[in-house]
């Protein structure tokens, strides 16, 4: 596959999971940079409604032969920052070093790797949703931040709506969650 393919491939994907959400995907929309003050073109990118607060997100597609590095993550957390978006996301079709997947856990990026076929280890999640799935939507390995989330190539879960999705990080971050709400508790 192409980068371009690949880029194309994963538009489709957030649209099939974002516009029956409430929101707008776009394909190579360009922004304009706070900081820099140049046109950055971006090649995935999601805007939505959220409490009356415009919400931006931005998708980076790597259609690389080698796992994604550390300078990679930077260099979007750094596009994120100067476009002022609130998710940066990063899809692969290989994988990412381990201090990629560090800084992108330190940086709040998502991380997915995505590619044709069935993953080593896969795991599959079932929602009480799972009647309305499309089949095949998202087949790869997602990979979440958080308690069970240790960066490894061989494991990963299948989403297939975004209700899974959203419903694995949900529970990957639970200790997170937790800490929070002790906080409010003790307030």
């Amino acid at each position: 596959m192409k980068p371009a393919e690949y880029e194309d491939f994963i538009y489709g994907v957030c649209q099939a999971l974002g516009e029956g959400n409430g929101a707008t995907i776009y394909r190579d929309k360009t922004y304009t940079g706070r900081v820099s003050g140049r046109e950055i073109k971006v090649e995935v990118s999601f805007e939505a409604q959220l409490l009356g607060a415009r919400i931006l997100g931005l998708v980076e597609c790597k259609c690389y032969k080698s796992r994604v590095e550390v300078s990679d993550v930077e260099e979007f957390h750094s596009k994120l920052d100067d476009i002022g978006a609130h998710k940066g996301i990063m899809f692969t079709t290989v994988g990412y070093e381990a201090g990629a997947v560090k800084v992108a856990r330190g940086r709040g990026v998502g991380l997915f790797v995505l590619r044709e076929g069935q993953e080593p280890s896969e795991i599959r999640v079932e929602t009480r949703a799972a009647g309305s799935r499309k089949q095949g939507l998202l087949r790869g390995n997602f990979r979440p931040w958080g308690r069970f989330s240790e960066p490894r190539d061989d494991a990963g879960f299948r989403v297939e709506s975004a209700d899974e999705m959203f419903y694995i990080l949900a529970f990957s971050m639970v200790e997170v969650l937790d800490d929070l709400a002790r906080k409010q508790r003790s307030e």
